[in-house]
């Protein structure tokens, strides 16, 4: 009735892959989970690079709008000292120009200067 042979079953599974197969595979993800682990670093350092880099420059440009402030502001106190002085000597002027007027009306009489 039955076969003997039929009853045998085969040692190897045949749905298991190869010992090869599967190196080969792993290589593969290995491989993979290598490259998108580069990726991902490459961008967060670009990402960073980029990020400091606009932060210096903004930095930079305070730092220079800070300084041109402050010359304009020393430029404004340099301007109104000048002013000033200006002004003191336009009254020294007028206070010699009126000692130089009494002289005249006093006839040489300096007593009353």
């Amino acid at each position: 009735m039955f076969d003997d042979q039929s009853l045998v079953q085969p040692t190897s599974k045949p749905t298991t892959q190869p010992a090869e197969c599967l190196r080969a595979e792993n290589k593969r993800r290995r491989s993979r989970r290598r490259r998108r682990r580069r990726r991902r670093s490459r961008r967060r350092r670009r990402v960073r690079r980029r990020r400091r880099r606009r932060r210096r420059s903004r930095r930079r440009r305070e730092e220079e709008e800070e300084e041109e402030e402050e010359e304009e502001e020393q430029d404004e106190e340099e301007e109104e000292e000048e002013e000033e002085e200006e002004e003191e000597e336009e009254e020294e002027a007028e206070q010699r120009s009126l000692v130089c007027v009494k002289l005249i009306f006093t006839k040489g009489d300096t007593s009353s200067v």
